[in-house]
């Protein structure tokens, strides 16, 4: 009877302590940056809304700091709201924070190639390295430049004949000067396909990797078992990725075509082709280079148009705005030249 008792009271025991570590799960461990109320298992999870969860991310920015923390199940993840957060800990301490954790969904979508989304491996550093020596400030300087001021040039002359299409002209400019930079191709109008291909990528990446549009695999790893026909998620990422996989193979076939005339640009698509010839190896498999080109053009495309076109809509609404910036340009600039240091 003593043994069957204390046999009785360790199941107890074992049932209360499973049943303690399991409210745990979702609880916001005290040493993390402050954050939203959480819920046992859950933590933030029923907080993160389908769409739109940068207006979320904005509230509770406001609310808890500069840097706030999100406990999704037995996930962290620490969000930095202000500048200051964002210079401090990615500018300046870079290195430190350059591991990144793995993402089923990011996988699916990129084939695991993204330079974003993947940890420090032996092809990231290799792509880093690529970045940083290839657009240093001198080059920038002295190869961008020229590049950007033609590209302007034409954006202002779309301006003054279709200007109710700014919206397709802001997007042609970054696209073209990407793709040139990136490619040695421009994008003439928007309709071409060096004028908009990056925006058909990234359009279809956004849909798969909203927050909130998947469920939590990560942090609930038993879902990634779920077949595809019963999980519209997967098969809405596997979409994604096929047609961004199709989109950057085909920017790399164009480039192909073009050098196999002999026609060879300066680009860092034409450099680094000609260097790993030359070498006869190459740090990158053909799909990893292929999907780097495509994320160059990405980031120097989509953000900047964003942020120029966010600027238009503020100038529109506040037109009294424009009269004093038109001023300032002006003193600095002058009347009878381009004012490039807009952009």
């Amino acid at each position: 009877m003593a043994s069957f008792t204390m046999i009785q009271t360790a199941i107890g025991v074992l049932l209360v302590y499973g049943l303690y570590r399991l409210l745990s799960i979702g609880s916001r461990d005290k040493r993390m940056p402050p954050g939203p109320p959480t819920l046992p298992i859950l933590g933030n999870l029923h907080q993160i809304p389908l769409t739109g969860v940068y207006r979320k991310f904005k509230d509770w920015g406001e609310e808890y700091g500069g840097v706030f923390s999100l406990k999704l199940a037995s996930t962290n993840m620490i969000i930095l709201y202000s500048r200051k957060a964002v210079h401090d800990l990615v500018d300046k301490k870079g290195l430190l924070y350059a591991e990144r954790p793995r993402s089923y969904v990011a996988d699916m979508v990129t084939h695991g190639d993204s330079l974003v989304f993947t940890g420090h491996t032996p092809a990231q550093r290799a792509k880093r390295k690529i970045t940083t020596h290839n657009f240093s400030p001198r080059i920038l300087d002295e190869k961008v430049a020229p590049v950007q001021d033609a590209e302007v040039t034409m954006f202002l002359h779309d301006l003054i004949n279709k200007p109710k299409d700014f919206y397709s002209h802001m997007r042609r400019l970054t696209s073209s000067i990407s793709c040139i930079l990136v490619f040695g191709q421009r994008g003439p109008t928007y309709e071409s396909f060096w004028g908009h291909c990056v925006y058909d990528a990234l359009d279809l990446f956004g849909e798969a990797m909203e927050p909130g549009a998947n469920p939590p695999v990560d942090e609930f790893p038993f879902l990634k078992y779920i077949p595809a026909m019963f999980a519209p998620w997967k098969r809405r990422c596997k979409t994604s990725g096929d047609a961004m996989h199709a989109i950057w193979f085909e920017a790399r076939r164009r480039v192909d075509e073009r050098r196999e005339r002999g026609d060879v640009r300066f680009s860092l698509a034409d450099k680094l082709l000609d260097e790993y010839a030359e070498k006869g190896s190459s740090p990158l498999n053909k799909n990893e280079l292929d999907h780097f080109f495509g994320l160059l053009v990405e980031g120097g495309s989509e953000t900047t148009s964003s942020t120029m076109l966010t600027l238009i809509l503020c100038l529109a609404l506040n037109p009294e705005v424009q009269v004093k910036a038109r001023k300032e340009l002006d003193d600095v600039c002058g009347t009878e030249r381009q004012a490039d240091t807009i952009f």
